[in-house]
C-alpha cells in the first residue's frame, strides 16, 4: 500500500495530447487530498478508496459513482482478483399500471485481475509494473434477484501500476466505449516524489 507525501505529483498525457497533473495537496484526518487536474480535488482514505470529490473553485461536491469503491486492492499479486458494482439506474418492466410491474435495477459490474508483471516504457522512464485487466459491463436485475447482462455494454481495459512511482503509469482501453467514470487512455510523462 503506497504512502504519499504532500507535494508528490504525477503528470500524464492523454491520447489526444492534453496533459494533466495529479498532486497530493494535503493530508487531512487520515485522508489524502489529491488535486486531479485543475478542476477537481479527490479525497481518498489510506486504502485509496474515494470518499468524495469537490470542485476547488467553489468547494461544491462533485458526485461520483466510484465513491466508496476499491479501485485497486493492495497488496497486488499475480492472479489476484477483485470486483465491485455500482447502481447506475432503475426502471420498470411489465404492463403500465398492471399487477405485474417490477422494478429493474441496472448495475455496472467492475472486475479486475492482475495478469502479471511487465517492464513498461513511458516518457517518464522505464518501470516494473503490475499489468491489471479491468472489465466492466451492465447487468439488469429484477425483484426476484435474477440478473442478465445488458447487450453491448462490455468495456475492457489494461492498467499498469508501478510501485516505484506509486501510481498507474499507463492506462489503455482495449475494447468498448468509455463511461463517464472511466479515464481515457494515458501514460505518465513526469513525476516528483517527495
Amino acid at each position: 500500500l503506497p504512502k504519499y507525501q504532500v507535494g508528490d505529483s504525477w503528470t500524464v498525457r492523454f491520447a489526444d495530447g492534453r496533459t494533466a497533473t495529479r498532486k497530493v495537496r494535503a493530508i487531512e484526518k487520515d485522508q489524502y487530498v489529491f488535486e486531479w487536474g485543475l478542476d477537481l480535488w479527490r479525497y481518498l482514505d489510506r486504502d485509496l478508496v474515494l470518499s468524495r470529490q469537490i470542485t476547488p473553485i467553489d468547494g461544491k461536491e462533485f458526485p461520483s459513482y466510484l465513491e466508496k469503491q476499491r479501485l485497486i486492492d493492495f497488496p497486488l499479486s499475480v492472479n489476484k482478483t477483485w470486483e465491485f458494482r455500482i447502481l447506475v439506474g432503475t426502471g420498470r418492466a411489465g404492463q403500465a399500471g398492471g399487477p405485474g410491474m417490477t422494478v429493474i435495477r441496472y448495475w455496472r459490474v467492475f472486475s479486475f485481475k492482475v495478469f502479471g508483471t511487465e517492464t513498461i516504457l513511458t516518457p517518464a522512464g522505464t518501470f516494473g509494473a503490475f499489468k491489471i485487466g479491468e472489465s466492466s459491463r451492465e447487468i439488469a436485475c429484477g425483484a426476484a434477484g435474477t440478473c442478465e447482462d445488458v447487450a453491448n455494454t462490455l468495456i475492457v481495459g489494461h492498467l499498469w501500476y508501478a510501485p516505484e512511482v506509486k501510481s498507474f503509469v499507463k492506462v489503455k482501453r482495449v475494447s468498448g466505449g468509455a463511461t463517464r467514470e472511466q479515464e481515457p487512455d494515458y501514460e505518465l510523462v513526469a513525476f516528483d516524489l517527495k
